[in-house]
């Protein structure tokens, strides 16, 4: 990076700092690639970057976490999750190489709940023993109680007005019925730990 980009870079961070994710729209405004951006916060977390790797697709970051521990490897694909693209992609082949347990879903643009990301939405619960994620991550309607067990944390809000049409009457019926443990911190969209909705799902 050119040393007149570091405006930029921490420009893109301040949504990310302030209220816990990136605004896409203001990232296409001030900076290119999401490279520089975990750079940043793996050297702020005291953590060794030990080497960057690029590939068509992504870039993995070598890295050793603050204490030691040894070296581990982040894995980042810049791709698109739609059906069409997760067919042409690489995406669902490095999942199944990888073979997940643990997935986090968070400010997703309730992607999750359109047709047109069935796939990575099957993907995921084909794959993972444990997903974590706000109400912007898979609807509420595909963790069958045959098949998952749910754990509740904080209060199920209404979405922000932009997502207002993903509202889940059944995920707010499930929080009054359910006994929920409390949240002191924010999650995805809502950085108000009072509105925060986090969902535990592991599967039976």
């Amino acid at each position: 990076m050119a040393a007149n980009s570091l405006n930029s870079l921490r420009s893109s961070l301040h949504t990310l700092l302030t209220a816990g994710y990136f605004v896409t729209k203001e990232m296409r405004m001030e900076l290119r690639g999401t490279l520089p951006l975990m750079l940043v916060m793996l050297a702020r977390s005291n953590c060794t970057v030990t080497q960057v790797q690029r590939s068509k697709s992504g870039v993995e970051i070598h890295f050793i976490p603050n204490g030691g521990g040894g070296e581990r490897v982040l894995i980042y694909l810049a791709t698109d999750l739609s059906n069409d693209g997760l067919r042409k992609g690489e995406l669902s082949s490095r999942l199944s190489q990888l073979n997940p347990h643990n997935a986090y879903i968070k400010s997703a643009s309730y992607l999750l709940h359109q047709n047109n990301f069935s796939g990575i939405r099957g993907l995921l619960l084909k794959q993972c023993n444990v997903i974590v994620q706000d109400d912007s991550g898979i609807p509420i309607r595909y963790f069958t109680p045959q098949q998952w067990t749910l754990r509740l944390y904080g209060a199920y809000t209404p979405p922000l007005n932009l997502f207002k049409e993903y509202y889940q009457p059944d995920l707010a019926e499930l929080y009054q019925h359910t006994p929920t443990k409390s949240l002191d911190f924010g999650a995805g969209y809502k950085w108000n730990y009072k509105e925060a909705t986090l969902i535990v799902a592991t599967a039976r």
